[in-house]
């Protein structure tokens, strides 16, 4: 059986010393939605990245050496 909403409520208030919430902050997923300036800046990284993605170390693409190759048999 689970508490009735009224009944949630005063709890809630006991526990918070009798002090009523006004308001929250977004539970879950909020809405979002990023600004122009952010979205410049995303777009100038990202061809940062692109540009230099030559220059990146070769030990990040490739697969870790096998137990064969590290002992030489």
């Amino acid at each position: 059986m689970t508490a009735s909403p009224v009944y949630q409520a005063r709890q809630a208030t006991q526990l918070l010393g009798g002090v009523q919430r006004v308001r929250t902050r977004v539970r879950g997923f909020a809405p979002w939605s990023s600004e122009r300036a952010t979205l410049a800046l995303l777009d100038q990284v990202q061809g940062i990245l692109d540009e230099y993605v030559d220059h990146r170390p070769a030990g990040h693409l490739s697969m870790p050496p096998s137990s064969s190759q590290e002992h030489g048999t």
